[in-house]
């Protein structure tokens, strides 16, 4: 007998066992006839019955019931005694669909994209992705709570979580748990890579009675991120976060709104746990949109300025998830323009009436620019979308090569001139440009002051009098060619001769004109006659000769200096004409020389000088008179015989 006693003690805790456990099922099953919460995707599954005969073994391992029995909250309450079945009640109208509000935000301010259709088929528990994982049982008491980003306070009030109390995600549906509570988690079926989601947790008590020291667990899966909660939570431990309902009356209803950002793509399955280990699971697929731009252009690898520049901005979808609202941008650099100006902006809504770019789609945008400046020119395109992350993949620029070709006029001549001189101009054409510069016709253009082209060169000149205006065909100037065309002209009168010039290459340079003046100053021409009144004397006779001045120039002639040298036969006697007498420099004391005082005479004068001379010795005589003006020497001279009285 001794040795059957633990025999009959194990096989009484086993009836015992038994008992308690069948209770539990029939308690069960009634809750299970009333309506629980629809599920947003699909029915709930009917609880599996349990076969007759020996009870389940639970697992062992992690989510398996500890040894030490229910969570201290649970333990707290007296044990339900049993009772009898209730008829089964009417069915109660279904819950409606919730919409979760306000709707999840995405960057942008648009609500993000709800899945529409039924919830995919339930995967069995090998195919599921488990997120969360039980941690080995800790016998010691649980580290102290920290504070933790986005407002999560640290657990001051409740009973510490139990991490062995957390169940295992792949023993939960996808749909509402029904038990005395039912649990339910709602989570948009997609959702964005790093950027923010919600999910809500509904909590119901079903049951006939109040629940009393309800407790919500959540831990949050690897890669998700936990921002904030409404309410906020009561505390956590470690990755667990929980929340403190107390009691719910029949029929009443909680709900917890956790706001939660993913960090990496895949599959999330987010499984919030209550007390009573009655718990829901839902699936949130993260995605990741990645936006690729890429530019083509016209194969020409050259466009003449004023040409037009056709490209296509190409944008794909390299992501696992849809595009948001793309909005494609291009900037162009000065030589380029649009009649959107510099920035141009395309939304592909407006444009091609997309919202979304799917994953593996691409479209094209063409876009024509025109040129206005030569050189380098550049466009540099981006994609943005409130969904995708910026990137160098998202950005691309083309670079376009503009030539141009240009003119430089340059009239060059003498800035100063006499009358009745000939001034040379030299008209030049260059094209530094990087094209040829076709058609080119230059001109000159001659003032109505007098003066007249002495000449016509190069020969392909064109001179029309009546317009008193030169041209050439130039025709085309390469780049870095250079073209010289000369002109003579023949200047009159004084004043500012200003000669204009001009060309154009004819529909790809504009007109351009420049000028250039020559200053046409006069110049004074003294002309001089020495005039004797007798050309034969006796000796002791007297005569006069005549210096005969006349400014034939256009200008002043001022500091003109007037001399008269004799010969030995002649003497001076007297000299007039001027305010002031005639000097002599000769030392022997017979004036044989006479130097009058400077004199200035206007253009057009003239002035008369004598000279009273007297025959002293027989022979032919000279009289020379020298004329100097602006440093030059005029030298006329006039003979006289002198012989023996008769």
């Amino acid at each position: 007998m001794e040795g059957r006693v633990p025999m009959i003690r194990r096989m009484t805790i086993a009836t015992f066992a038994a008992l308690v456990f069948g209770g539990f099922l029939g308690i069960r099953s009634g809750m299970a006839q009333q309506n629980p919460r629809p599920s947003p995707t699909r029915p709930a599954p009917a609880p599996t019955p349990v076969p007759k005969g020996d009870l389940p073994t639970l697992p062992d391992g992690p989510g398996a019931i500890p040894a030490d029995g229910l969570p201290p909250e649970i333990e707290a309450e007296p044990a339900p005694k049993p009772v009898a079945l209730p008829a089964q009640k009417k069915a109660e109208p279904a819950t409606p669909k919730r919409d979760l509000d306000p709707p999840i935000e995405l960057p942008g301010g648009d609500p993000a994209p709800v899945m529409d259709g039924p919830a995919p088929e339930m995967k069995s528990d090998a195919d599921l992705q488990r997120v969360q994982t039980t941690p080995p049982a800790d016998t010691g008491g649980l580290p102290p709570a920290k504070e933790r980003p986005g407002g999560a306070p640290a657990a001051e009030t409740g009973p510490p979580p139990d991490p062995k109390w957390i169940l295992p995600i792949d023993r939960l549906p996808l749909a509402p748990s029904v038990a005395g509570l039912t649990v339910e988690v709602q989570a948009p079926p997609t959702a964005n890579l790093n950027r923010p989601l919600k999910f809500q947790i509904f909590v119901k008590n079903t049951g006939q009675a109040p629940a009393m020291g309800v407790m919500v667990y959540d831990r949050m899966p690897e890669g998700l991120e936990f921002g904030k909660s409404e309410p906020p939570p009561t505390g956590m431990a470690g990755d667990i976060y929980y929340w403190q309902l107390d009691s719910l009356g029949v029929g009443t209803e909680k709900t917890i709104t956790v706001t939660a950002t993913p960090r990496k793509t895949g599959d999330f399955d987010h499984a919030p746990t209550v007390a009573l280990r009655t718990g829901s699971r839902s699936r949130t697929l993260v995605k990741q949109p990645k936006l690729k731009v890429e530019i083509t252009q016209d194969e020409n690898a050259k466009i003449l300025k004023g040409k037009s520049v056709n490209m296509a901005v190409r944008v794909t979808n390299n992501g696992t998830g849809p595009a948001r609202s793309v909005v494609v941008h291009a900037n162009l650099s000065s030589g380029l323009k649009h009649d959107s100006g510099s920035a141009i902006e395309v939304a592909f809504k407006d444009y091609l009436g997309k919202e979304f770019l799917g994953p593996g789609e691409s479209e094209s945008i063409p876009l024509e620019v025109d040129t206005v400046a030569g050189g380098e020119q550049l466009c540099k395109v981006f994609a943005l979308s409130p969904d995708v992350e910026e990137s160098e993949e998202a950005r691309a620029e083309v670079k376009v090569t503009v030539i141009e070709p240009k003119l430089v006029l340059e009239l060059k001549g003498s800035s100063e001139r006499y009358t009745d001189t000939v001034a040379s101009y030299t008209l030049t054409l260059t094209n530094p440009g990087t094209a040829t510069a076709k058609n080119v016709v230059a001109a000159a253009f001659l003032p109505n002051l007098s003066g007249k082209l002495v000449d016509k060169s190069p020969p392909e000149v064109k001179y029309v009098t009546k317009e008193r205006k030169l041209s050439w065909v130039v025709g085309d100037l390469e780049p870095g060619a250079k073209r010289e065309m000369k002109f003579n002209i023949q200047l009159g009168a004084v004043g500012v001769f200003k000669v204009e010039a001009a060309t154009e290459a004819k529909g790809t340079i504009p007109y351009q004109s420049t000028e250039f003046s020559t200053h046409v100053v006069g110049m004074p021409d003294v002309k001089c006659q020495v005039v004797a009144r007798t050309k034969v004397l006796d000796i002791g006779e007297e005569t006069v000769y005549e210096v005969r001045l006349n400014n034939a120039g256009s200008k002043e002639a001022t500091n003109l200096l007037v001399s008269a040298q004799l010969s030995e036969h002649l003497q001076v006697v007297q000299t007039g004409g001027t305010e002031a007498s005639a000097k002599s420099t000769t030392e022997t004391g017979e004036p044989r020389d006479a130097v009058f005082p400077p004199l200035t005479l206007a253009p057009g004068a003239e002035q008369t000088l004598w000279m009273r001379i007297k025959a002293t010795k027989t022979g032919k005589s000279t009289c020379t008179v020298r004329v100097v003006l602006d440093e030059s020497e005029t030298v006329y001279t006039t003979t006289t015989k002198v012989q023996e009285p008769r």
